[in-house]
């Protein structure tokens, strides 16, 4: 089955069009899920989630929680990070970010072997975090290949990017 999140478009003069609009993507995320299409499914769920917030917005219902923040970039910039969350929640965002540094020593990553598995287990953490967050904040001066996957997966998934250094949007390059 192939389908794609948010086939269907939003109104604030027809609310009941989104409305219809999460009816469809539940039914999508049912069948995917039956299905075992875990990555698919979710994208469904957060299509859901995005047309559940126009449908609040349409009738003037403000949001009853914090915009959730995801901050994105290399380890190499976590003392960089620390500094955007504290900024982030200080102006009332709930934060996200990585919390292992793996280029750092520790006990958790001292074998080999186990680093390799840790670091793809937690590459799928960091891109739940990004499904989870309303938009991303990518954090230094320089991106390599995992933050500019990043930064792909979440403006697939309509979320909003953010730098603390334009220069570095890779569509900005293209």
């Amino acid at each position: 089955m192939t389908t794609t999140p948010e086939t269907t478009t939003t109104s604030h003069d027809q609310p009941h069009l989104t409305l219809a609009g999460m009816a469809q993507q539940a039914g999508y995320a049912y069948r995917l899920a039956k299905a075992g299409q875990v990555d698919e499914t979710v994208q469904h769920l957060d299509a859901i989630g995005r047309l559940s917030a126009a449908y609040r917005n349409s009738l003037g219902v403000e949001h009853s929680m914090p915009r959730v923040v995801v901050i994105c970039g290399s380890t190499r910039f976590m003392a960089e990070m620390t500094e955007a969350d504290l900024r982030e929640t200080a102006a009332g965002n709930i934060v996200v970010k990585p919390g292992c540094n793996m280029k750092q020593p520790h006990p958790l990553w001292a074998d080999p072997l186990e680093a390799e598995h840790l670091k793809g287990r937690l590459d799928q953490l960091h891109r739940a975090k990004i499904r989870l967050a309303d938009e991303v904040l990518v954090v230094g001066d320089y991106i390599g290949s995992s933050t500019t996957s990043e930064i792909r997966y979440a403006r697939a998934l309509g979320k909003p990017v953010r730098f603390t250094h334009p220069q570095v949007d890779p569509e900005r390059a293209e």
